[in-house]
């Protein structure tokens, strides 16, 4: 009998644990974007930038909001260069250089940046790609989290995040960000 009451109660702890697991999941991400949204990002200015086959080091970034892709180095270079290809939508749009900027940042392992250097300089042929063979951007921005879903965002013309996500990851990203997006002004003429 005791034994049984044991079992039953095992067993309704365990339902209870884990049908909130979800919920505690999400509060615990909805405060980490909270808290990501104050965080002020840098883009160092000591990055390499890749465009139309040039390597440049000194460049400067368009007074826009920029939408941020900070691909660490957790894969290989040829499978990161390859979700760049996924971007391709976004640098068609109308809004593209007039509302936003994209912001494609690689940080390559030691290993991995004579590839780098080589590939990158035909992955987006007519727009910039970044490569941080320093780490710079993670010295700059220390508190940027581990989670990669934080390593994609929209940040303000004053280096706030104000959307936190990749809109080419699902229809729902692509909503949302499209709704920030209508509302962001046209560039400083």
């Amino acid at each position: 009998m005791i034994c049984n009451i044991r079992k039953e109660l095992f067993l309704i702890v365990i339902i209870v644990i884990t049908s909130c697991q979800p919920n505690e999941k999400q509060r615990q991400l909805k405060e980490d974007v909270v808290a990501f949204e104050t965080q002020h990002i840098v883009i160092p200015p000591g990055l390499l930038c890749v465009k139309s086959g040039q390597t440049l080091t000194d460049w400067e970034l368009e007074d826009l909001p920029h939408l941020v892709y900070y691909y660490d180095s957790t894969e290989c270079v040829g499978c990161r260069l390859q979700h760049v290809i996924n971007l391709s939508p976004l640098f068609q749009e109308e809004s593209y250089g007039e509302k936003y900027d994209i912001i494609p940042i690689f940080a390559p392992r030691v290993q991995d940046r004579e590839d780098i250097l080589q590939e990158a300089k035909y992955v987006l042929h007519d727009h910039p790609l970044y490569l941080d063979l320093d780490g710079l951007f993670l010295k700059e921005n220390s508190r940027m989290p581990s989670d990669s879903r934080f390593h994609c965002f929209l940040l303000n013309r004053e280096g706030y995040p104000m959307f936190v996500g990749d809109p080419t990851a699902n229809p729902k990203m692509r909503r949302l960000f499209t709704k920030i997006e209508k509302r962001l002004p046209k560039r400083n003429n």
